[in-house]
């Protein structure tokens, strides 16, 4: 299982502390956590970001990260 808290931190200091865990998928080798802006609807242009993707989890490596970005841990 993942870190929930520790996901919302790493969305709030990598992406932005505007936004929040949505939703998240645990697939056999990883966890994909998508996000959203904590106030606007997706479907509202203030509503996301270009560019940030989903948090994903290695089950392999347990390490975090934020897709288009540098590995945390």
């Amino acid at each position: 299982m993942i870190d929930l808290k520790y996901v919302q931190a790493l969305i709030e200091k990598e992406i932005s502390p505007d936004f929040e865990i949505r939703e998240y998928f645990d697939t056999t080798d990883m966890v994909i956590v998508f996000w959203k802006h904590k106030i606007y609807d997706t479907d509202d242009e203030r509503g996301h970001i270009i560019g940030a993707g989903p948090v994903v989890y290695d089950k392999t490596t347990k390490e975090y990260r934020v897709l288009g970005s540098r590995m945390v841990q």
